[in-house]
């Protein structure tokens, strides 16, 4: 899969709060597609996103989290990267461990499966040996850009 058209730089956001709700965790993450236009009611959006995380949560071992939603708001399917500082954020309570990598995947109604090969993409990244951990290490949004761009799922 080739992530040029679906990440732009802007869409990687690094340092993220920890000191902040998990709806304006969210909110932040949102917020390049919604200045696009890509999301065209944050709030409807991130009702779908906490419905969703209440049904089964999204955060995986590692510290990485893929909060997604369909949603009749979203023009089209886009994700943002978020990377929290240490110690990481608390965003499932029940989870060992706090989490770091966050992909936020916005899904049209319209393509309910949409992002399935992009899930696929993703996951082979965090599971592939020593790239979550060079991910985690990178010290700006330009490097988590290059790293998730230079993947080719190989």
């Amino acid at each position: 899969m080739d992530l040029k058209v679906l990440l732009p730089k802007e869409h990687v956001l690094f340092g993220l709060p920890l000191d902040i709700s998990r709806r304006e965790l969210l909110r932040t993450l949102s917020a390049p597609l919604t200045a696009e236009g890509i999301i065209g009611d944050v709030d409807l959006f991130l009702d779908a996103v906490e419905l969703r995380e209440a049904e089964m949560t999204t955060q995986m071992n590692g510290g990485t989290v893929f909060p997604h939603a369909c949603s009749p708001t979203v023009q089209r399917l886009a994700v943002t990267v978020g990377v929290a500082p240490e110690p990481g954020y608390p965003f499932d309570s029940d989870a060992a461990e706090k989490g770091r990598l966050f992909f936020l995947i916005a899904i049209p109604a319209a393509a309910p499966a949409a992002h399935l090969p992009l899930l696929t993409h993703l996951a082979g990244f965090i599971t592939a040996k020593g790239k979550l951990e060079k991910l985690l290490q990178a010290d700006s949004s330009a490097a988590v850009h290059k790293l998730l761009l230079a993947w080719t799922g190989k």
